[in-house]
């Protein structure tokens, strides 16, 4: 994940911006030594917001591994 001050980024937003869609990888921004932020796809925070909302209780979390799991078992079996 590239990093860049805060100077920078205001300088290039448009070129960042751009770089940041085409790559769908986030930018952090440093605003000084100890603040900064992140840059990233609507989509992309959207998708860690629905995981962190799945992954929220323990029950949940382990249904969601054993899925996996069990997906990850078929095709290994060759069950598509």
């Amino acid at each position: 994940m590239q990093t860049i001050a805060m100077k920078t980024f205001r300088s290039t937003i448009d070129a960042t911006v751009q770089q940041i869609f085409a790559t769908h990888e986030p930018v952090i921004v440093r605003k000084n030594k100890q603040t900064s932020f992140v840059v990233l796809p609507l989509e992309e925070y959207r998708s860690l917001m629905e995981t962190r909302y799945l992954m929220g209780t323990s029950a949940n979390a382990d249904r969601l591994k054993q899925g996996i799991e069990e997906v990850e078992a078929m095709i290994s079996a060759g069950k598509q």
